[in-house]
């Protein structure tokens, strides 16, 4: 005899979509300007814009968060990830306490592909939050810069530096 399946398919339906909603409410939580902006610590003052896929930092430049290409440090990640380590000094006390982790700093690629705006957005310990910080303030202005549309625009980008002993 052939059984009835039909009460199984909207379990089969259910056990499919929960790892799927996981991923998207863990990328959601995960998300590092999103986290930011609920704390109300957002990391640009943020003006009304009819534009929502800009943050205005002054009447004249916007600040993407997505762009159709997103900036590039020349080398490519590869590059980016060699200039951090050749820069990078772990912290003598942070060393000695065993402490670890990894700093998110965000910051913005402007239309001539330097660094701006540099901050902290998700934080370890003091100390390795400041070489975090004065390693991507440090880095080469060998950005190519984001493009939106045809036109050079300036994109917010966040880096995690880790730091490991």
């Amino acid at each position: 005899m052939i059984k009835n399946n039909s009460k199984r398919k909207p379990i089969v339906k259910l056990k499919a979509f929960i790892p799927v909603l996981f991923v998207v409410l863990y990328l959601g939580a995960c998300c590092p300007y999103s986290a930011a902006l609920r704390k109300n610590n957002s990391m640009f003052s943020v003006e009304k814009s009819n534009d929502k896929s800009a943050n205005t930092i002054n009447k004249e430049e916007k600040v993407l968060h997505t762009a159709d290409r997103m900036p590039q440090y020349s080398g490519g990640y590869a590059g980016l990830t060699k200039a951090i380590e050749e820069k990078i000094v772990y912290p003598q006390s942070a060393r000695n306490q065993g402490i670890q982790g990894i700093v998110l700093v965000g910051f913005v690629v402007n239309k001539i592909g330097e660094v701006k705006d540099v901050k902290i957005l998700k934080k370890v310990h003091p100390d390795l939050d400041k070489e975090a910080l004065r390693v991507v303030k440090a880095l080469p202005h060998r950005w190519i810069p984001g493009n939106h549309k045809g036109k050079r625009v300036s994109v917010f980008y966040s880096v995690q530096v880790v730091f490991n002993l």
